[in-house]
C-alpha cells in the first residue's frame, strides 16, 4: 500500500529472559534493498528507528534489548518508494536471548 507496511510480532506464548544478546532482520521485497525503508520501534526512546538493508536484505539490529518490548514483541514500519510500487514476500528474524 502507499503508506507502506506496519507489522507487530508478538509470540503465541510470552517469552521470558534476562538479556537480548542480538537481532537480526531480513526484508524479502520485489525491489532492490535500497529502495525499501524500514524502521524499528524503539521501546526505550518510544520512537522509529530508521534501518539500512544489505545487499541481500538483511539488517543486525544494534542495541537490540532497545527493541524488544515485553514478552518478546517487535514493531516494524517499512515503507518504499511513493512514487512506486513494491511487495514484501517476506519478513523474518532470528533473536538471541540468554534466560
Amino acid at each position: 500500500p502507499s503508506g507502506g507496511y506496519n507489522i507487530a510480532f508478538r509470540p503465541s506464548l510470552p517469552l521470558h529472559f534476562s538479556e537480548v544478546d542480538s537481532l537480526r532482520l531480513n526484508i524479502g521485497t520485489n525491489n532492490t534493498p535500497q529502495q525499501v525503508h524500514p524502521s524499528i520501534w524503539n521501546f526505550q526512546t518510544e520512537a522509529w528507528q530508521d534501518l539500512t538493508l544489505d545487499s541481500f536484505g538483511g539488517v543486525d539490529v544494534t542495541n537490540a534489548w532497545q527493541y524488544i518490548g515485553m514478552d518478546g514483541e517487535i514493531s516494524i514500519s517499512i515503507q518504499g518508494d511513493p512514487n512506486g510500487y513494491f511487495d514484501v514476500t517476506f519478513i523474518d528474524f532470528t533473536m538471541m536471548v540468554q534466560p
